[in-house]
């Protein structure tokens, strides 16, 4: 009886003591579970703070881009204002230029440009038949003999021969009268008109000759017409401006207006300012009239 009762009771320790050992593997485990989901969670918060951080971070990035970006579009802009401007001063600079010129030119040229106004008398009694005007250029001989250069046309036509030309220099205010005429014998529009006079103000404008064209112009070339015609001021020289427009055996086609009383003055090459020839006459097609430049090469040669 009594040994049962020591089995009984060893059992019931036993049973006890493994409760005891299950129950603080069980408390065991517990505790560590929770470490672990603490753990867990810590390591969430982390990630979740980490992501928060990379988002802040693109955003960030995105508006810095978009920063980036509009100032680089104002910076084009900014580039292209400038840029414009910067056309628009040198075209402005060019024009300024070539109207400076243009003015420098005209005030060169101007003093060896000539107002003619040429007599005509009848044969038998020598009275005035008629008179005409017309424009001249300032010319001299390798001998020094200093001429007026104008138009056939001006000192003379198929009936009459002029008999005097007044020759006026407005500018200089210089009046010379001269009998002494010849016409071109090659059926050029060509007239020439000696001057004799020792004139001071004359020979100190002749003391640097107009510049005679060496080269031929091409094809667009622009150039300026001096003169005094008929509808113009007869105290001040003329200027109408145009381009080469084309070629006719020993003429230049221009688009530059030839008026009445312009024969015989100065068409002069822009590019290379000098004496291209004389302007003569107009040819009226539908729309325009195209005048005609004498080659002054012809009479060079």
């Amino acid at each position: 009886m009594d040994n049962l009762f020591l089995k009984e009771n060893k059992i019931i320790k036993v049973i006890f003591f493994s409760f005891i050992f299950l129950l603080i593997i069980d408390i065991s485990q517990f505790f560590n579970f929770h470490n672990i989901l603490s753990d867990l969670n810590s390591r969430m918060a982390e990630e979740k703070m980490l992501l928060r951080n990379i988002e802040v971070q693109i955003s960030q990035l995105g508006e810095l881009n978009k920063q980036k970006q509009i100032e680089l579009e104002y910076s084009l802009l900014d580039e292209k204002g400038k840029r414009i401007f910067a056309n628009l001063d040198l075209k402005e600079d060019i024009l300024t230029k070539g109207g400076e010129n243009l003015i420098n030119i005209i005030d060169q040229w101007e003093s060896y440009i000539v107002y003619l106004e040429c007599d005509f008398n009848y044969n038998d009694t020598k009275e005035l038949a008629f008179r005409l005007n017309g424009s001249g250029l300032l010319v001299q001989e390798s001998n020094g003999t200093i001429l007026v250069l104008t138009n056939r046309h001006v000192v003379s036509n198929s009936d009459y021969f002029a008999n005097q030309c007044t020759i006026k220099l407005p500018k200089e205010e210089i009046i010379l009268v001269s009998e002494e005429i010849l016409i071109s014998d090659g059926g050029f529009d060509w007239g020439l008109i000696k001057i004799n006079t020792t004139n001071p103000l004359i020979n100190e404008i002749m003391e640097i000759p107009p510049h005679i064209c060496l080269e031929k112009p091409v094809l667009g070339d622009e150039i300026a017409i001096l003169g005094y015609p008929s509808i113009g001021d007869r105290n001040n020289i003329t200027v109408t401006e145009g381009i080469i427009s084309g070629f006719e055996d020993e003429y230049f086609i221009t688009s530059a207006k030839v008026e009445q009383g312009n024969s015989g003055g100065a068409a002069v090459l822009l590019k290379n300012n000098c004496y291209l020839g004389t302007p003569t006459f107009s040819e009226k097609g539908e729309l325009e009239s195209l005048a005609r430049i004498l080659d002054v090469g012809i009479l060079v040669d």
